[in-house]
């Protein structure tokens, strides 16, 4: 497995028949909300690959997904509080967030 980096800067990447393949295979409601959830359950299916990623974001006690009405008003105080903008680095808005 790669680094663990803080959650909402990973990427995953499928190939469309992938996609497809689970699709087919997977019909539970759940499934079909959240489609990579039978990709990462079922690895065992698939090719996984992991990329390497710059060690100064590979720290998980961060979080930058928006699943919750306390997240997004985490990230906002970071925007606000950092001067983050949509041009700011991953590295930049990484030293925000371990300085605040």
């Amino acid at each position: 497995m790669g680094l663990v980096i803080a959650d909402g800067f990973g990427t995953e990447i499928f190939d469309f028949a992938v996609l497809k393949s689970i699709e087919n295979r997977f019909a539970e409601p759940r499934y079909r909300e959240h489609l990579t959830s039978a990709y990462w359950e079922h690895n065992d299916l698939f090719d996984v690959r992991w990329l390497a990623c710059d060690a100064a974001l590979a720290d998980s006690r961060f979080r930058f997904d928006v699943d919750t009405p306390e997240d997004l008003n985490y990230l906002e105080s970071l925007v606000q509080s950092g001067n983050i903008t949509m041009a700011s680095t991953a590295h930049e808005i990484m030293d925000v967030a371990r300085g605040s």
